[in-house]
């Protein structure tokens, strides 16, 4: 499926992205992470730029390309299935095509206005629109270029990028255009498991990954908010934060994330679970729409912008110095009870990530609602500052209070996208059942066998 939406959505993810993965193993009973997160190159040229701007298409914001290299080692570590079983979907979704939806053709179009006056529109033009500039609904998208590239994995397993021709393709191509990623970049590539962090919430215990992951975030925010019980504990909160004193004692709580960026954010989370106990929540993305725009000739892969997510002072909180890591804001998280997993949630959204996914959960842990209506029921977003994006269909005396706090309210479509896309398993211990829910602010499906 991780290989597929490459395919399908290939604007939202792709192998060479970056993921992370929260997988409950049933032989094992235990909870473990994955992280295959993006590194900057070795050779990035630290304090060269002046705007993050500056690294948010070409061949400087692309880092190594780490999803590929997460795939196959969940399939190792974990899976039944050979890489010739497992890439064989997108093998044939990507030669024999699939016709283009709305979604599919906003991602694109959007994209070509976005890129055509860069010096590597080109090949993206080529690999997407068959040359033409854009799309319509209908239009069959093949990716025969792709096809073989995965075709070439299968075969060879990742090697084939990290080593192996498609990295030296790579490679040479970002040079032509002035980018810095080695080969040395790409043979260090390594999917890194860690324990999970959890906390306690009701009468389940909730796993994400720890950093540089920033979904610890999400952890606590379920709790916070189940505190927030009438406006008097909220007008002690702001009294304590403007009273112009300093805060003492620890100062995480009053810490809301601040987006780097008012524009879109591209990523895709899916989750996964079968009838053994195993459950997968995994998201993976390439950055923004279509990442850095950068696509390596004769291969279909389109290349990250990851390094547009850290900061080109190097004294900043996210640096980009080489080789280094950078905190990215995924949650991709399971549920347990009793030991037993009972939720897969995972959804896109960059910064609001963690804003957005605690309140499905709340939605449907506190006030009851089924997992398919907990994920449709409307969201908010918090940008800097005051700023709120609140869905159309959120009642008028609910907005009305939150202008009375101060809050601007901006006036969003009854669905966004800029809430998430969260897709979600949740499943009874006691008898196994399964039930799945996906989002309709994006192109989600529920599928079984």
């Amino acid at each position: 499926t991780a290989a597929a939406l490459n395919v399908v959505e290939p604007y939202m993810s792709g192998l060479a992205g970056m993921g992370m993965a929260t997988c409950h193993i049933a032989a094992e009973g235990r909870i473990r992470t994955l992280d295959f997160i993006t590194r900057v190159p070795e050779h990035f040229p630290a304090g060269r730029f002046r705007s993050r701007q500056d690294v948010f298409r070409g061949p400087f914001a692309a880092g190594t390309p780490g999803n590929l290299a997460g795939w196959c080692e969940l399939v190792r570590a974990h899976g039944r299935k050979t890489l010739a079983e497992v890439f064989a979907p997108a093998i044939a979704l990507a030669g024999d095509g699939f016709p283009l939806v709305e979604f599919n053709t906003d991602g694109i179009n959007q994209s070509a206005r976005s890129l055509k006056d860069m010096p590597f529109f080109e090949d993206w033009n080529r690999n997407y629109t068959a040359g033409a500039g854009q799309v319509a609904q209908g239009d069959v998208l093949r990716q025969p270029a792709l096809a073989e590239t995965y075709a070439a994995i299968a075969a060879d397993g990742p090697g084939h990028l990290y080593g192996g021709p498609l990295g030296r393709r790579m490679v040479a191509h970002l040079a032509s255009l002035g980018g810095c990623l080695s080969e040395a970049d790409l043979a260090a590539v390594r999917p890194v498991w860690l324990d999970p962090l959890e906390v306690a919430y009701r009468d389940i215990r909730m796993h994400t990954l720890p950093p540089p992951c920033e979904g610890f975030q999400y952890l606590p925010r379920p709790d916070l908010l189940a505190r927030l019980l009438g406006d008097g504990h909220v007008a002690t909160l702001r009294a304590r934060v403007s009273d112009g004193k300093p805060i003492e004692g620890p100062t995480e709580q009053w810490i809301s994330p601040v987006p780097p960026n008012p524009e879109k954010e591209h990523t895709t989370s899916l989750s996964v679970a079968d009838a053994e106990g195993n459950v997968v929540c995994l998201t993976q993305s390439l950055g923004a729409l279509f990442g850095s725009g950068v696509v390596i000739p004769g291969t279909g892969v389109c290349m990250n912008n990851f390094l547009y997510w850290g900061e080109v002072d190097i004294r900043g909180t996210n640096p980009l110095l080489p080789g280094g890591e950078l905190a990215l804001p995924t949650a991709p998280s399971i549920a347990t009870r009793d030991g037993k997993p009972v939720l897969a949630l995972g959804t896109p959204g960059s910064y609001g990530i963690c804003q957005t996914q605690p309140q499905a959960l709340v939605h449907y842990m506190d006030f009851g609602l089924g997992l398919q209506d907990a994920i449709e029921a409307p969201r908010c977003r918090l940008w800097d500052g005051a700023k709120v994006d609140a869905e159309g269909r959120i009642a008028p005396e609910v907005i009305a209070g939150l202008v009375a706090r101060g809050h601007g309210i901006a006036a969003v479509a009854d669905w966004t996208m800029q809430v998430g896309g969260m897709q979600a398993i949740a499943i009874d211990p006691a008898t196994g059942a399964m039930t799945g829910a996906a989002d309709p602010r994006r192109d989600g499906y529920v599928a079984t066998p």
